[in-house]
């Protein structure tokens, strides 16, 4: 019941691989449809245009420079035109991104472009690296990276190799790896060799064949090509990267998911189901929406909110189309849906997302951001291996569908000694391809053999004077004997293979683990004498959080889609219009400084720091005081007397963005925003406390660096991550703004329009009621959000002591609204009268004081509440 297919090497040795034929024809099926895709069809096209002209550019290695490599070679795509349009980023971004999108129209203008010779690629077109220029960890000088880069070129043009040899010889220089090595064998050989990284490996894992080994990976991505008919392997991994991205539905098994449900958990579990809107509010399909079509009886989801996974399901049925429940209308969703049903299963003790190991979550794909926090999205796909380990953790717990692996896992500490063995120029060769070469070493095991096993995880320390925790590995092999260097033929040592999983970008130092009172005892710590060291299930405990931390200081930021940004506002309860957030999102995208101006209670704080999350922002609010005249006042001081820096709430807040910036520039990735909230900023005047920004702001908008000088021998620059958001009252109260201000700052004022006032009082009793107050008063004394709310307390917990929600909301009136009237304007009296009227024969408290305020306005022209 299965199908032998041959392929046959040049040299004439034959090979076999088995493949099962209910897989093949369903990869069949979807193979007949990817080539029915246009957008698929041009991307493939684009592959083998750029193909050809890279074996003409690279063909002369001595004629590359650096920046010309990394331009044209190392980045997936570096700049796009057609016609003398950027296009950057469009045509791949339109199958993998939840925002983008292209015409048929412009499909067919870019397949024509592309015969005429008016479309032009810079980058591989093939394959992605972790960083954007070549060797960026690597601490060597730009000739010896240059000659690295030329040397990797000549193997590439040495026909006297075979695919696999240059491929074997690239990978062993410093800085490259199978993912680029391969890739670049694949451009000179596209018939004949496939690129070797995580994607196609994953793809293969899951239909079954062989993948361990380049040479077995070779042999099955053979078979694979020969039996779907693909005419080359730009053609099959393309294919297969698409099927991996969850962008092709090819069904093998039943499929693992997780979903992200926050409110909607309660009611779609309750009446059994899912459901995604079919498109975003401005029409775009979002693929972690669309992706609840690809659920088919028997998978299993796994439902995730309130910062745990409670429960279990499996799919009864394919998706239908169906209007959004009646549930969800408080959320900004489209009508037009897709609707799932599924048996839920609820764990007696729900599984919190710290109780799943980061070495789970901090993968590529799925729900997680490569740091490992949950992404902001719907639906997702989870390997089995996940669910696997995720059944292992409530063994008892889950449903007899769900598989379960096993969790147990021993942490050792392996040493290395700095006399003997540089370990950051080691580290400075490890990439981010899991399944590089470079990434495995060679460790000395001299005591606990026999507990060791595979898959076991190896924290490396280097001890000296700069002693600590340098890096995260695996014990990734078995335990092998090799010669002893220096010592006679017949001596050995035992060793181990480990696999360097995580570099850290700084050690987590032997000082600052001594003074932690669990990782104090660590044995390392109290017998540093050998090379392997157990650590114990409560120091692993103990140390993740350290490590998380410190993996996270240089992470891999990726700026949500707008509409994710809305989605998460909404689903946080804060009332604002469309406008006003896409206002406030292009001024944070564009400037690096906005003012928030608006009445009290109108959400300005609310909006900066829910924004912030939305985005995976660190932010800090700093309450600004009156007395504020210095910088000094927001940023601390340096005291000569005890040579120390006095730091406050935000100087610690900007060496976090500094150094978090700098670190990111280093190894090339994009650093995550920080928002530095000032609220109230102007109760002091601005251009005094906050003087050194608007200096360094405006050098930085000269594309100058802008420094902030902290002390005589201390100066940070402005990170480019470091965001100012200011919230302002204009009142009697406040400072005005000076014109620089105005000219660095994005101002945005917020108001709170009755129809999203109505939106937040939702249905309650008492909402005409309180409208009509809102109404009467909003000209003299207007109130927003923060009072509604604090009346609906206040109203709520009446009524829970039997108090009539009238008689509440009187009191409410009287305490909350009345004292804001005051002052000599006509409207102060008409804004009297109106609610003279209002109050006359329901709300007798507040009817009794507005007839005493509306009699002193009518006698001396001047009203207040005392």
């Amino acid at each position: 019941h299965r199908i032998v297919f041959q392929s046959i090497e040049e040299s004439g040795c034959r090979y076999m691989v088995e493949i099962d034929p209910k897989t093949l024809n369903t990869l069949a099926d979807a193979f007949a449809l990817f080539r029915q895709d246009p957008l698929f069809q041009l991307q493939v096209k684009i592959r083998r245009h750029r193909a050809a002209e890279l074996r003409t550019l690279l063909a002369n290695p001595e004629a590359i420079d650096l920046e010309m490599f990394n331009r044209e070679v190392w980045q997936l795509e570096s700049y796009t035109s057609c016609n003398g349009q950027d296009i950057t980023g469009r045509i791949y971004s339109a199958s993998l991104s939840d925002t983008q999108s292209i015409s048929p129209e412009e499909i067919a203008t870019f397949d024509a472009a592309i015969d005429e010779d008016r479309f032009s690629f810079h980058g591989n077109a093939i394959w992605g690296s972790g960083t954007r220029i070549y060797g960026a960890p690597l601490k060597h000088a730009e000739e010896v990276k240059l000659e690295n880069v030329r040397q990797a070129l000549r193997i590439l043009n040495d026909v006297s190799l075979t695919p696999s040899e240059r491929t074997e010889l690239i990978d062993e220089i410093p800085g490259f790896g199978y993912n680029i090595a391969s890739g670049l064998v694949m451009v000179y050989h596209p018939e004949e060799f496939g690129l070797y990284n995580a994607p196609p490996r994953r793809v293969l894992d899951e239909i079954q064949l062989p993948n361990s080994t380049l040479e077995k990976f070779q042999e099955s991505l053979d078979s694979l090509r020969r039996a779907l008919g693909a005419d080359d392997y730009l053609e099959l991994d393309w294919f297969l990267y698409l099927i991996h991205a969850g962008m092709l539905d090819v069904k093998m098994q039943p499929r693992f998911w997780w979903v992200n449900q926050g409110g909607t958990y309660k009611y779609e579990r309750d009446a059994g189901y899912i459901w995604a809107p079919a498109t975003s509010r401005i029409g775009r399909s979002v693929s972690h929406h669309q992706a609840v079509r690809n659920l088919h009886p028997g998978d299993v989801i796994f439902h995730y909110s309130q910062g745990a996974v409670l429960a279990v399901s499996q799919v009864r049925s394919t998706y239908v189309d169906a209007p959004r429940p009646s549930q969800a209308s408080e959320l900004r969703w489209e009508t037009e849906g897709y609707l799932v049903e599924t048996d839920y299963s609820d764990l007696d003790q729900p599984i919190p997302l710290q109780d799943i190991p980061l070495s789970w979550r901090a993968v590529d794909n799925g729900p997680f951001t490569r740091n490992g926090t949950v992404k902001q999205g719907y639906l997702f796909p989870v390997t089995y291996q996940f669910a696997e380990r995720l059944g292992a953790i409530r063994a008892d717990d889950m449903p007899d569908y769900v598989p379960r692996g096993t969790i147990e896992q021993r942490v050792w500490m392996f040493q290395a000694n700095p006399a003997q063995f540089d370990l950051e120029a080691r580290l400075a060769e490890v990439n981010d391809d899991p399944t590089s070469e470079s990434n495995l070493e060679e460790w000395k095991v001299t005591r606990y053999r026999a507990q060791m096993q595979v898959g076991d995880t190896a924290l490396i320390w280097q001890s000296g004077p700069y002693a600590g925790i340098y890096a995260v590995a695996e014990i990734s092999d078995t335990f092998f004997d090799r010669p002893v260097a220096g010592g006679t033929e017949n001596q050995v040592e035992h060793s181990a293979e480990l696999r360097f999983t995580s570099v850290l970008p700084r050690p987590i130092t032997r000082d600052s683990l001594r003074e932690h009172p669990v990782l104090k005892d660590l044995q390392i710590l109290r017998i540093s004498q050998g090379t392997n060291f157990p650590v114990t299930s409560e120091q692993w405990n103990a140390l993740q959080p350290l490590l998380t931390r410190h993996q996270n200081e240089i992470p891999t930021y990726e700026p949500p889609a707008f509409d994710q940004i809305r989605t998460a506002i909404a689903e946080e309860g804060l009332r604002i219009t469309d406008d006003r957030l896409r206002q406030y999102h292009l001024a944070l995208t564009t400037s690096r400084f906005v003012i928030l101006a608006g009445n009290s209670g109108t959400g300005k704080s609310w909006l900066a720091q829910a924004y912030a999350q939305a985005v995976a922002a660190e932010a800090q609010v700093v309450p600004v005081a009156p007395n504020w005249n210095t910088n000094e006042d927001l940023l601390g001081y340096f005291n000569p007397f005890d040579n120390t820096y006095h730091d406050t709430q935000f100087s610690t807040f900007l060496r976090r963005a500094a150094s978090e910036f700098e670190h990111a520039a280093n190894v090339g990735v994009r650093a995550r925003p920080f928002h530095l909230i000032l609220d109230e900023m102007n109760l002091a005047r601005v251009e005094y406390y906050f003087a050194r920004f608007l200096s360094a702001m405006e050098l930085t908008s000269r594309d100058e660096r802008g420094f902030i000088e902290l002390s005589p021998d201390e100066r940070l620059i402005l990170p480019g991550n470091l965001y100012f958001v200011g919230t302002v009252n204009i009142d009697e109260t406040t400072h005005a703004f000076a014109d620089k201000i105005y000219d660095r700052a994005q101002l945005i004022e917020l108001d709170a329009p009755r129809d999203l006032i109505v939106e937040h009082l939702g249905d309650a009793d008492y909402t005409p009621a309180l409208l009509e107050i809102w109404d009467a008063v909003q000209q003299s004394a207007p109130f927003n959000f923060r009072v509604i709310n604090q009346m609906r307390d206040y109203i709520r917990e009446a009524e829970e002591l039997e108090v009539p929600w009238e008689t509440a909301l009187d009191e409410q009136v009287l305490h909350k609204v009345l004292p804001k009237i005051n002052g000599t304007e006509p409207h102060v009296g008409e804004t009297l009268r109106n609610l003279m009227e209002l109050t006359r024969a329901r709300f007798p408290l507040s009817y009794t004081k507005v007839q005493g305020m509306h009699e002193r306005f009518s006698q001396h022209g001047f009203t207040s509440y005392f």
